[in-house]
């Protein structure tokens, strides 16, 4: 490939501020669960995300309780378990826990230096239907303002748009790529 690539998937946990505070399609996530998640998984008292430390099992306990909330039929009994074995991985829930303290701290950082550049490389952008972005705001509008090449459409799916709908994230990801 020789041109420049940037994927950015917007996939959304389903978080739309509504007057109930739930998130469509789910009532079982609300606003404050979500805050609550990322508050306990970026948090200082997660000081332990190194493996094999009560940090860490306490960490894998409540992603495994959050995993367990979604609704029957959105993930396949495999994939979930997958997502299960994956937690109990060396490392995984320390990089899980990282990756929400980044998103909480430091990447607010990154944007705000970045906010007077554009991305110049061609950027795909691919959310799901029925997660809070839509309901939010324009996703490619603000995309656009971040980027002089972006394309990307909604799919009818939730959050986990790579195990709703491989074959067509797959194609859309073939069309950008070539």
């Amino acid at each position: 490939m020789k041109k420049c690539s940037f994927v950015a998937l917007c996939v959304a946990a389903a978080v739309h501020v509504s007057a109930q505070q739930r998130a469509p399609h789910n009532e079982s996530i609300r606003q404050e669960d979500l805050r609550a998640d990322l508050f306990f998984l970026a948090g200082d008292s997660m000081r332990g995300r190194l493996t094999d430390t009560e940090e860490n099992r306490a960490a894998a306990d409540y992603l495994r309780s959050r995993f367990e909330r979604i609704p029957p039929g959105v993930l396949n009994k495999d994939a979930f378990a997958e997502y299960l074995r994956a937690f109990q991985l060396p490392g995984s829930i320390h990089a899980s826990c990282e990756d929400y303290r980044a998103g909480a701290t430091i990447d607010l950082d990154h944007d705000a230096a970045d906010l007077d550049h554009k991305i110049s490389c061609p950027v795909l952008i691919l959310w799901g239907e029925r997660g809070a972005w839509p309901k939010l705001y324009n996703v490619l509008d603000v995309w656009r303002e971040r980027g002089s090449n972006v394309s990307g459409r909604e799919l009818p799916t939730g959050h986990f748009i790579a195990e709703e709908k491989p074959e067509m994230l797959l194609e859309e990801l073939n069309k950008f790529l070539s």
